[in-house]
């Protein structure tokens, strides 16, 4: 054999080895990760007398759905109302529904399984629209998110009004209401109540959201000044009670306020410029 041959056959035996390798690798990272797959399904009929999944796993969501896993982008759940999420970490994850029927209507119920275990699916406790799901290496998650309409017949709705307002000449020096209450926002502002479709601000800064069932509410500002230059601060109040407005603790853009039964409770969102320099 000449020369030639011989480091043909080198690098030859080299690529092979090298692929073995990094087919290895892969199936110790696959091996190394869990997968989670959601169903979300509707229980058109009410409440399940019996059996939830014999009752509502028929029936996928018709308007569109979307899940976040921890912090990752939210994802939208395909015709059958499914969506899996790969390659995650072992542990606990945090998974939010981001987009669907309003929780003023229905109620979430998740029940959750391994796929091949043989163990019966057990049900999660819900918050809000969130759940926590721990997740395996090497094992298949299946999430089943039922959304069960709930009996509306005798909610005394509220309403929550929110004016988003800048401090177009810096942190408020007295009274943040008389020093910025008067300059609403210049740019498109979006909020988002739960998992409402975001909604606009109109030209005055102002949004109403009526048919609000009482409890607790998660208020997201979706879309507004870049909370890279300015600090969100929030001030609430129900409307006509003579209670002065109280301020509530934010969580990066969002914020959670407890509305009750028949009240209008008015939320200003501020923008207060940071100073850069």
């Amino acid at each position: 054999m000449d020369r030639r041959s011989i480091l043909v056959a080198w690098f030859g035996i080299i690529g092979i080895i090298g692929g073995l390798i990094l087919g290895l690798a892969g199936t110790t990272a696959a091996a190394g990760t869990a997968t989670l797959e959601i169903h979300k399904r509707v229980c058109h009929n009410g409440e399940p007398q019996e059996d939830i999944f014999e009752e509502c796993h028929q029936f996928p969501p018709e308007q569109e759905v979307r899940f976040r896993v921890d912090r990752g982008l939210a994802r939208a759940v395909n015709s059958e109302g499914n969506v899996t999420f790969t390659g995650l970490t072992a542990g606990r994850h945090t998974v939010t529904e981001t987009e669907g029927p309003p929780l003023e209507f229905v109620e979430l119920r998740v029940w959750c399984s391994v796929l091949g275990s043989g163990e019966p699916a057990k049900e999660l406790e819900t918050d809000g629209p969130s759940f926590v799901v721990e997740l395996a290496a090497g094992e298949r998650t299946i999430c089943d998110v039922y959304a069960i309409p709930i009996d509306l017949a005798d909610i005394d709705w509220a309403t929550l009004e929110i004016h988003k307002r800048i401090c177009a000449d810096g942190p408020p020096q007295f009274d943040i209401f008389l020093e910025c209450h008067q300059y609403p926002p210049e740019q498109e502002v979006r909020f988002r109540l739960d998992s409402r479709t975001p909604r606009a601000v109109d030209d005055r800064g102002n949004i109403i959201f009526r048919n609000v069932a009482p409890g607790r509410h998660r208020v997201t500002e979706t879309e507004g000044p870049p909370l890279e230059f300015v600090e969100l601060r929030v001030w609430c109040s129900v409307l006509n009670s003579g209670v002065p407005a109280k301020e509530i603790t934010t969580d990066g853009p969002s914020f959670e306020i407890e509305l009750n039964e028949g009240e209008h409770t008015v939320c200003d969102v501020y923008a207060i410029p940071i100073d850069l320099s």
